[in-house]
């Protein structure tokens, strides 16, 4: 799986499991459960996610959501450095 659809993968269920609280300011609580509720019927272990999730999500900004998201990127970048590369980190004495 590319980077990037892992990133759409992993921000739809970070989306449709968490409180985002910027959706919840700008569109209220009931917005969220009608997102998450929309983005859980259109995610497909299998086949990754169906348009169905992208409808309500793209006029909604998930910016708790795609905080998340960076966590999660940076996460991975720092977990999954090449052996001995540039990112490599020493242990404190």
């Amino acid at each position: 799986m590319v980077l990037n659809e892992a990133g759409v993968i992993a921000l739809l269920h970070i989306m449709a499991r968490t409180e985002d609280s910027n959706i919840v300011q700008r569109r209220g609580e009931g917005a969220l459960k009608r997102l998450q509720r929309n983005i859980r019927r259109g995610l497909c272990p299998n086949s990754g996610p169906s348009r169905s999730c992208f409808k309500y999500a793209a006029k909604l900004s998930p910016g708790g959501s795609a905080d998340l998201l960076s966590l999660t990127y940076f996460l991975h970048f720092l977990f999954q450095r090449p052996p001995g590369g540039p990112w490599t980190i020493e242990a404190a004495n």
